[in-house]
């Protein structure tokens, strides 16, 4: 694929991806345990983190770092906050899967602007010295990382 067809988001991914990720995001956390004031802006937080990151813009490390420091206020894991990325990537993956069955090339494209998304995830995910996530249960990432930055 051609990287200049591969680095361009489109209006599509942003028309349906960005809500999709909105609400996979907000059912994950009406089930998360907290007053809403401390939980709101965590969900809040963690849309324009997805929102960042489906668009390419530069700020989301700093909504990562804004989503660690509200995690410590709102009483929930970093573990929470995985399995929500999770959720979302599976969703987007699913629903790239499913809805562009009869275009291959645009499924692999977008399935190629999630997997860029997720990379740029795990860059900003935070790692103490051993190689795991503060505040999660998680195995150590060291690996993954090395991985997604292409040093493996």
């Amino acid at each position: 694929m051609p990287p200049d067809l591969a680095d361009q988001p489109g209006a599509d991914l942003l028309r349906w991806m960005d809500p999709l990720a909105s609400d996979v995001i907000a059912a994950s956390y009406a089930h998360a345990s907290g007053a809403p004031d401390t939980i709101d802006p965590l969900l809040r937080c963690h849309v324009l983190l997805w929102r960042s990151l489906l668009t390419g813009r530069d700020d989301a490390g700093t909504f990562r770092r804004e989503l660690s420091r509200l995690v410590g206020l709102a009483g929930v894991s970093e573990t929470f906050i995985e399995n929500v990325d999770r959720q979302v990537l599976a969703e987007l993956l699913d629903t790239v899967a499913s809805r562009y069955t009869r275009s291959p090339r645009e499924a692999s494209r977008l399935s190629f602007l999630v997997a860029r998304a997720a990379c740029r995830l795990a860059h900003l995910r935070p790692v103490d010295d051993r190689g795991r996530i503060p505040g999660s249960d998680s195995r150590p990432i060291v690996r993954e990382l090395a991985l997604a930055k292409g040093d493996a």
